[in-house]
């Protein structure tokens, strides 16, 4: 600093406020080390980073902005009348509580006049551009402003909710405005077009947003309109900018759609779809918000959940006095739906509801907890809501009638559920659920809570429960299942046991194994949804007593020791089946089982293997047939006693006798062939023959041999038809399709393991008797 009698200087002074500096030079002319105000004086001013907060701070004066402060000022002239230009920047500032990017613009001051020139505001992709003066002499204000391009999903507005994720922002949209105006404050007269394109909110579209605000003297008039996916809405306000701001506002909607608003309130817990048709008016003083009171007429309400939609009986009227939100008495009707509602919402901190609800609703709104959940049938529910929006806590009873449960694909399905639940708080508590499944009875209990980490623990007991599972079996069950989860996953354990095994009246024997066992190898089928691929399985199978599995052509004794684990979407079959005895027919032969185990060790995926001996006699051959391996990869090995080529094994087994050994190998190998095609075409024409006459006449069985000549010269194709009147006892009756004089009658009546009684009347008309004994030498 430089004091003289003639002259005053500051070179690189510094006024310091907290923090924050302001760079100072100033320079004027002295008269006997006095100053004369009318003398010129030099003033310059740096600014570099100074924070707005600490120069309001030191000033005593009052403005919305903060933010790093860079900028220069220099003036001149006399005190009185200073004149001079500059720059202002701040970046990363707020104007209140709303961030932005830059503000920034050229400062010109003339006498009495403050002038912002290029005047620039950037926010994200927005900004706004203009200019504006002050007359410190007269308090004139001019300003003009356009604004363009401001994304709402890149502002952080204060008291919206947190969105949900960066790439789902709680509000979209393009802002644009214009405006101009000025006069002499207070009495201000500004008009303001603005403008909302493509507006969102929690991610549900809502339209165009448009309007027109205008301020003259005292008075605030707005205008405002919407038309899009969100519906339609008017709103009218007139508000006075003296006093408290007393504000007057009204409007109409129709189609509005409510539940992007509601999922706002709600932080985004709210899965319906709502639209409303009324009026509405609220009055009171804008600054005392808590004071502003509303009413509202609703002609039209319409809930849409999944496929259902609710909507109001008649009118109702609404009204909201800070903090509460009252909802007179109506009556929503929906498909097979009644309810009777009332209540109110407390807006405070916290917020809590006071809601009731009466009558009967359908349980198609399970659908919502899980798309791959069926459910059809009604419940009477009296009900009283409390708590929070977010954590609401409910009370009273659901009285559940003829409720039907499926789940995806599975096989099991519950039938006529009925029973009552309490709900108490967040907690839903079932003691007496009944109901059926598969011809059988279920009972069901357990709790399912509500809060904010939702939990479900549910048991059932089943008694006589027919599954169809596998293939073309069905299996009567008896146990207890468990199923506890939660919304990041679960698991379902339990015991279940096979009291009895039906075969399908289509299954066939041989038709499964020349289909290698496909259907057998296929894994458990599951179900498909983000819900069953966190649920883990680990219910234990088994059977006691054995299981009996019978058709008309197959009986099998087994025990089941099976472990169903992996995940409801992808279940692993592990354990084992042990067959303990068994017998089946295939093309006229019965085959006795020796031993038979089905074995599933591979804990990623079910992969039955395969372990089987069987035995049959034709004519005096004893044959013996080992299965082996994975189910989709059988293989098989022929052996017999006396001792035979394999290919004679199968013309055996196919056609019930053995070709003679002369012939070339070709001829031979030909004749191979005409066995594999005659077994194939006799197996096709038993099948579809013996199904019908199965149905017409209850025979036990039908063969059709499309030999040509076989071991005698006749030539034709035999037909023939076993009917078991009991287990020891078969009749048969043998016909050749090319003469009708060849026709043969038998009787065989196991007398014991190795003794049989044989009786035949041949084509000839001979009558005749055998008394067979079976002894094996080694």
């Amino acid at each position: 600093m430089l004091a003289r009698p003639g002259l005053f200087q500051v070179h690189d002074g510094r006024l310091k406020a907290a923090a924050s500096g302001v760079g100072l030079q100033v320079e004027t002319p002295l008269r006997n080390w006095t100053w004369d105000p009318a003398e010129p004086v030099n003033v310059q001013l740096r600014m570099e980073g100074a924070e707005l907060d600490d120069l309001r701070n030191a000033l005593g004066l009052s403005w919305p902005v903060s933010g790093p402060l860079t900028g220069r000022l220099d003036l001149s002239g006399p005190a009185s009348n200073l004149t001079g230009e500059g720059g202002i920047e701040i970046n990363q500032g707020a104007l209140g509580r709303v961030r932005f990017d830059s503000l920034s613009a050229a400062v010109r001051i003339a006498p009495s006049e403050l002038h912002l020139e290029n005047l620039r505001f950037l926010v994200g992709h927005g900004n706004v551009s203009g200019f504006a003066s002050y007359n410190f002499a007269t308090r004139a204000v001019t300003a003009t402003l356009q604004g363009r391009n401001f994304s709402l999903a890149e502002i952080n507005f204060p008291g919206l909710p947190k969105p949900r994720s960066p790439s789902a922002p709680a509000v979209r949209g393009l802002a644009s405005f214009d405006v101009q105006g000025g006069g002499v404050l207070p009495d201000l007269k500004l008009s303001a077009n603005w403008k909302l394109d493509a507006f969102e909110l929690q991610g549900s579209p809502i339209g165009d947003l448009s309007g027109q605000l205008d301020w003259e003297g005292d008075e605030l008039r707005l205008t405002g309109r919407s038309q899009g996916a969100g519906g339609a809405l008017t709103v009218k306000a007139e508000a006075k900018t003296r006093g408290d701001w007393p504000v007057d506002l009204s409007g109409d909607f129709s189609g509005f759609e409510a539940a992007p608003w509601i999922r706002s309130f709600l932080n985004g817990r709210f899965n319906a779809q709502v639209t409303v048709g009324g009026s509405f008016r609220a009055r009171g003083p804008l600054a005392r918000l808590g004071e502003v009171q509303a009413e509202g007429h609703v002609e039209k309400l319409a809930v849409h959940v999944a496929d259902l939609t609710w909507s109001n009986a008649q009118p109702f009227d609404a009204s909201f006095a800070y903090p509460k939100l009252s909802i007179g008495r109506f009556q929503m009707l929906g498909p097979s739906t009644a309810l009777e509602v009332a209540g109110a919402v407390e807006f405070g901190q916290p917020s809590s509801l006071d809601l009731t609800a009466n009558g009967r609703a359908d349980a198609k709104l399970l659908d919502l907890y899980d798309r791959q959940l069926q459910a059809t049938g009604l419940s009477r529910l009296a009900l009283h809501v409390t708590g929070s929006p977010a954590e609401p806590l409910v009370h009273g009873r659901l009285d559940v009638e003829g409720l039907s449960l499926s789940y995806g694909n599975l096989p099991f399905r519950v039938a006529d559920l009925n029973g009552p639940i309490e709900l108490q708080g967040d907690r839903a508590t079932a003691t007496a659920l009944r109901g059926r499944s598969g011809g059988g009875l279920i009972a069901i209990s357990g709790f399912a809570t509500f809060a904010e980490r939702p939990r479900v623990d549910v048991r059932a007991s089943l008694d006589g429960v027919r599954v169809r599972y596998p293939f073309d079996f069905t299996s009567l069950l008896a146990g207890d299942l468990r199923l506890a989860a939660t919304p990041e996953g679960g698991g379902l354990t339990g015991q279940i046991r096979v009291r009895q095994m039906f075969a399908s009246e289509n299954f066939n024997v041989l038709t499964l194994m020349s289909e290698r066992s496909s259907a057998l190898a296929a894994a458990p089928e599951g179900v498909s949804s983000p819900l069953a691929a966190n649920i883990r399985l680990g219910v234990d199978v088994s059977s006691a007593p054995a299981v009996r599995l019978e058709t008309n052509d197959f009986r099998l004794t087994l025990n089941l020791d099976l472990r169903l684990q992996g995940t409801l979407a992808r279940p692993v079959e592990v354990g084992a089946v042990h067959i303990l005895s068994g017998e089946t027919v295939v093309r006229g032969n019965r085959y006795q089982l020796a031993r038979g185990d089905i074995t599933m060790a591979n804990p990623l995926r079910t992969k039955p293997v395969l372990d089987l001996e069987a035995t049959t006699r034709v004519e005096h051959y004893d044959v013996t047939l080992d299965l082996t391996g994975p189910l989709d990869q059988i293989k098989f090995a022929y052996r017999s006693d006396p001792p035979l080529a394999v290919g004679d094994i199968l013309s055996l087994l196919a056609l019930g006798y053995v070709r003679g050994e002369t012939g070339t190998t070709t001829a031979r190998s030909e004749q191979l062939q005409a066995v594999g095609a005659s077994a194939l075409l006799s197996e096709a024409l038993s099948s579809q023959m013996t199904g019908r006459l199965q149905r017409l006449f209850g025979v036990s069985r039908v063969k059709v041999d499309p030999n040509v000549g076989g071991p005698t010269t006749t030539s034709g194709a035999r037909i023939t038809v076993e009917q078991e009147v009991t287990r020891n006892l078969t009749l048969t009756y043998i016909t050749n399709t090319a003469t009708s004089q060849q026709r043969t009658i038998q009787f065989e009546w196991g007398l014991s393991e190795n003794i049989s009684l044989v009786g035949i009347r041949d084509q000839n008309g001979i009558f005749g008797l055998e008394l067979r004994f079976r002894r094996r030498f080694k």
